[in-house]
């Protein structure tokens, strides 16, 4: 039986490869997290409808945050939403909580 592969032994390994082997991995990992993303974004837009209620982190620039708004627009990877203090957004749907349908 074989034991497992730990992040702590990938990592240690990544000191021993060449850059061609290092762009491979990061290319794969590159597209394994666009996909998590996809996903995360598919299923956020089945389940929000215009009207919802969604709380996201605002950018630093923007005074950072939590911060609550409701859904005016929903796109394929994103959704447009107007905040409680007026102010429109454009958010990603993969990084939103749904608080109220």
């Amino acid at each position: 039986m074989t034991t497992p592969i730990t992040s702590r032994d990938i990592l240690n390994s990544l000191k021993d490869m060449t850059s061609d082997e290092l762009r491979t991995i990061n290319e794969a990992l590159c597209s394994r997290l666009k996909a998590r993303r996809a996903e995360a974004a598919c299923d956020a837009r089945d389940q929000l409808r215009v009207g919802s209620t969604v709380e996201f982190t605002a950018a630093a620039r923007s005074g950072g945050g939590r911060r609550r708004a409701k859904v005016t627009k929903i796109m394929r990877t994103r959704c447009k939403g107007r905040c409680e203090q007026g102010y429109n957004w454009t958010l990603q749907l993969s990084n939103l909580t749904i608080v109220e349908y």
